[in-house]
């Protein structure tokens, strides 16, 4: 990194700067700019001739009607502003270059110690015009788009590579395994023993259910072709228990009745849950 060394300098050992010493300064920000640009490129191939669109300079308009937005681009190892423009182009294409425009608050022009003036608060940017493709140094259609913006990645439990989710893992749907139990339910329903029937509550996987009753025990065929899920019931009284008495691959037997005793079945609440 270009840094100046300034620890000699006292208010009796002045420093008079050179036109060096400003060319240094500017070549200092203009090389970590650089650096963090090629890093920021990642996997894209770098070129000094290349228009790498860091944000922005995105076409909202169609056709030959073109609306492009503000944005910055990183060109021949400097980062220009692109100021935002409207076109409509008509035998051309819109084609960027590099325009130089002077600062001239309290600034441009300069007089110099020869009493000569001059320009020297240059403000450079890339804009998008019209014109032969070529013709500038680089053609709109030509742009890579860094794409800083990167989708969401996740791991799951067990997992050793990280990916974007899907519709089966995405947060937003909760359809996902949890980093901290390792569980995901995919069914919660209702037991009615009067009727013999399931109610779904829940069921984003279609799974279909099955009762099976015999006087205090019942029987869920739930058709999980594993012995990897998790069993959960809740009686829908506080004077009724539901206990497992068997974990199949596809059902799963649960008796169910007052205190301690096995009387009949009674209504319940269930969930299923696998894990990995």
């Amino acid at each position: 990194m270009r840094i100046l060394d300034v620890s000699a300098i006292t208010n009796t050992k002045q420093f008079f700067p050179k036109q060096g010493t400003l060319q240094f300064l500017q070549d200092a920000y203009k090389e970590q700019l650089n650096n963090l640009c090629l890093a920021l490129l990642g996997s894209i191939a770098y070129s000094p001739t290349t228009a790498y669109v860091l944000f922005g300079c995105v076409n909202s308009g169609s056709g030959s009607n073109y609306v492009i937005n503000a944005g910055a681009i990183f060109y021949n190892g400097e980062v220009f502003s692109v100021p935002a423009v409207s076109l409509t182009a008509s035998g051309n294409v819109p084609v960027a270059n590099i325009t130089t425009v002077q600062y001239t608050n309290n600034a441009d022009p300069v007089t110099y110690s020869d009493s000569t003036t001059g320009n020297i608060h240059n403000i450079r940017t890339i804009t998008i015009g019209l014109g032969a493709s070529g013709s500038g140094i680089a053609d709109y259609s030509n742009f890579v788009n860094v794409n800083l913006v990167q989708p969401s990645q996740v791991l799951l439990k067990g997992g050793t590579t990280a990916f974007t989710p899907s519709l089966s893992t995405d947060p937003a749907n909760k359809e996902y395994v949890d980093g901290a139990i390792g569980v995901k339910t995919i069914y919660y329903g209702k037991y009615s023993h009067s009727g013999n029937t399931v109610t779904d509550l829940y069921n984003p996987n279609s799974i279909s259910i099955t009762p099976t009753q015999a006087g205090s025990i019942t029987t869920l065929a739930h058709g999980l072709a594993t012995v990897n899920y998790i069993p959960r019931f809740t009686g829908i009284s506080n004077g009724v228990y539901v206990s497992i008495l068997s974990l199949a691959a596809n059902s799963v037997q649960v008796q169910t009745g007052f205190g301690a005793s096995t009387g009949t079945a009674e209504d319940f609440y269930f969930e299923l849950a696998t894990h990995p």
